[in-house]
């Protein structure tokens, strides 16, 4: 009798503790996690005492994702066993898509608020992966800065920069896209990976850190060297030293000819990402002996020796601008570099190729040669699209006034 009534006592414990625990339904056909307790973040619902599934996290059975239904996705990407250790799993809100049974009033008041957000960035995701990136990229940006203010970083925080990033990139802004650039950086040198784009070409070059598609080339005139440095003021205080010294070196994009003269390269071991940046941007100083160095740092870094590099087209931009400034004696060897690009890396670099015709066109057109600049205009008609031209230093007379940021939106 008196075991029957301690059996009745854990059936009833058991029945209420089953009765009281919350269910966060997930979507990419991925099954629904039960938890003793659960906390929001920014980064995602914080699973705590969580009662482990029997089988690992995938579609449920009998289930078949269609085209146009949740994107498909193997698993749940782990986090860091410390983390996981000490706060449990958490699950990233781009893959949310409700949660039952919560008895935290405080948590029922908000979840509204972080459920809006879950359904806004699973959208902006699945329109990314299915390649939709001009209605991505303001449901990425909507929540960039929110996620981006968080110093500990996320899986989430990686979806969402990198989602920015991918959905714009081919806008050629890039004075724009640097902040989630310089996140993406940030994350993954942290330890943070996701697999949402693991279907989409690479972005991000980890032996430099650099995305080649964001030559330091400066696009806007409303920008100064003092509104640069704010616009990139949360990476230079990083405590990751490599994403200071990138996030610095860009910085410079709009500093003047003279003031590239006083850009140093202590760091040219340590991070060659940075030393590739500040050799860029000295490539077009005023002094000759600096442009001369500056070349032989790119070529060293960057060599011409037939092996496939993802950053050569920067190679061919900064040499031949460079040599540009050298005067008529090296026109045709910078015409042979900046023709490279549209030769070589059109689909690499689509934005720092039509910009290498634009100038080219330009500098012949200011050397009497015509023909041969309206030939290449005729390409630029071909290839039916636009991004902001780049602004060169004056000493190259062809500046070229550009209008603000050009969105993708915007490419014709």
């Amino acid at each position: 009798m008196i075991i029957g009534r301690q059996s009745l006592l854990l059936f009833g414990f058991l029945a209420c503790t089953t009765l009281h625990a919350e269910t966060i339904h997930l979507r990419d056909q991925l099954d629904s996690v039960v938890a003793d307790r659960i906390d929001f973040e920014p980064g995602g619902v914080r699973v705590i005492d969580e009662v482990a599934p029997s089988e690992p996290l995938g579609p449920a059975e009998g289930e078949v994702v269609s085209p146009g239904d949740d994107s498909s996705s193997d698993s749940i990407p782990e986090v860091p066993e410390s983390e996981s250790m000490s706060r449990g799993r958490l699950i990233p809100w781009d893959q949310v898509r409700s949660i039952d049974g919560m008895q935290d009033p405080s948590l029922v008041a908000i979840w509204p608020e972080w459920e809006s957000l879950s359904e806004d960035l699973w959208r902006a995701r699945t329109r990314l992966q299915r390649g939709d990136r001009q209605l991505a990229a303001p449901l990425f940006a909507k929540y960039f800065d929110r996620v981006a203010a968080d110093p500990q970083g996320s899986e989430l925080g990686l979806i969402v920069a990198e989602g920015l990033l991918r959905s714009r990139l081919r806008s050629g802004a890039v004075e724009s896209l640097l902040p989630a650039a310089l996140e993406v950086v940030r994350l993954r040198r942290a330890g943070y990976h996701t697999d949402r784009y693991a279907m989409l070409p690479q972005i991000l070059d980890e032996e430099f850190w650099l995305v080649p598609q964001l030559a330091p080339v400066p696009t806007r005139p409303d920008l100064d060297p003092k509104s640069m440095r704010d616009l990139l003021r949360t990476w230079i205080d990083s405590p990751d030293p490599v994403v200071v010294q990138l996030a610095q070196a860009y910085s410079a994009l709009h500093d003047s000819p003279q003031e590239r003269l006083l850009t140093t390269d202590p760091v040219r071991a340590s991070c060659p990402g940075a030393s590739l940046l500040r050799a860029a941007l000295r490539s077009g100083a005023s002094d000759p002996a600096a442009r001369e160095s500056a070349r032989e740092t790119i070529e060293a870094l960057l060599p011409d020796d037939g092996k496939e590099h993802s950053l050569l087209p920067w190679r061919s931009w900064f040499l031949g601008t460079s040599l540009l400034i050298e005067g008529e004696a090296d026109l045709d060897s910078a015409l042979i570099e900046l023709l490279a690009l549209p030769s070589l890396y059109l689909h690499e670099d689509p934005a720092l190729a039509l910009r290498a015709i634009e100038l080219s066109a330009a500098v012949l057109d200011a050397s009497d040669r015509s023909s041969e600049a309206n030939a290449l205009r005729r390409e630029i008609d071909r290839l039916e699209f636009s991004v902001p031209s780049a602004l060169q230093p004056d000493v190259l007379s062809t500046h070229t006034p550009a209008s603000d940021v050009v969105s993708e939106e915007e490419t014709r």
